[in-house]
């Protein structure tokens, strides 16, 4: 998406974008601060209240083309609060990277971390209006990815990792995942082939929202929940069906590491089955 067409769609011209943008880097240099704080910060560095009202809007859109410009990234909470500070004054060794190679080199890990995947998850995934923008990026991978066959489906893979793939054995990992774990995300659309029946809705849920996830053996078979209750964590585990026993032992392992992590006492409950 061009500049312009991307400062109408955050209803701000193109100016004023630019503004905003070089303010939020200004902003952040070698300074964590809460959005509130950015907010604020950014309208006295540019003179415009307005502006600065921009980065309160609740889904944060303006957040997105500061990041993508290197001048905005997460950095350690304050307490319950998000903070945010610039990568290149706060990781140390940056330098720029040209950006096909960049987006090349993204693309690589996308697939170390989520292969075998489909065109389409991948246009899903990186938001590119269609799904032969992937295919070139594939071809300029040439030899470094490797085409395989998944229940009749074609996907792609890093070659360095198919001939692993293809003599691993069934894993019995357990993971209790978090809302919007990246594994979820990626796979929005193989949910039907990672879950142990028609429980998708239960998953992806209107409006965007994905529900923390039990993931046994990389399958989708339960969602959870947590609650915190003084000193204690209240967790609650909702399997879609009948869970072996060394999985069930292995989430309850997850749950006591959770708490453990958050200082408090466990109180687990296993819902419908």
């Amino acid at each position: 998406m061009g500049e312009g067409r991307l400062a109408a769609g955050l209803r701000v011209t193109h100016k004023e974008l630019t503004r905003l943008l070089d303010a939020v880097g200004e902003a952040l240099d070698g300074r964590m601060l809460t959005r509130e704080q950015l907010a604020t910060e950014v309208a006295r560095l540019t003179g415009s209240p307005e502006l600065g009202d921009k980065l309160r809007e609740s889904w944060g859109a303006l957040l997105k083309p500061a990041a993508a410009l290197g001048r905005l990234c997460f950095a350690p909470n304050d307490g319950q609060q998000v903070r945010f500070t610039r990568p290149d004054t706060w990781l140390g060794g940056w330098r720029e990277r040209d950006p096909d190679e960049a987006l090349l080199e993204v693309f690589r890990r996308f697939l170390a971390a989520s292969g075998p995947v489909t065109r389409e998850d991948v246009t899903r995934w990186w938001g590119v209006p269609s799904a032969a923008q992937v295919q070139r990026r594939i071809e300029r991978l040439g030899e470094e990815v490797t085409v395989v066959e998944v229940d009749g489906t074609r996907a792609y893979l890093l070659a360095a990792h198919a001939k692993g793939l293809a003599g691993a054995a069934p894993s019995r990992s357990v993971r209790l995942l978090p809302a919007f774990d990246q594994y979820v995300v990626t796979a929005t659309k193989q949910a039907d082939h990672l879950t142990p029946g028609p429980f998708k809705a239960r998953i992806f849920r209107p409006q965007g929202w994905l529900s923390p996830v039990l993931l046994v053996g990389g399958r989708m078979d339960g969602t959870w929940r947590q609650e915190a209750k003084g000193r204690r964590l209240h967790v609650t585990i909702e399997p879609f069906a009948t869970l072996p026993a060394w999985a069930r032992r292995a989430a309850e392992g997850e749950a006591e590491r959770l708490a453990d992590w958050n200082g408090a006492e466990l109180e687990l409950d296993w819902a419908g089955r």
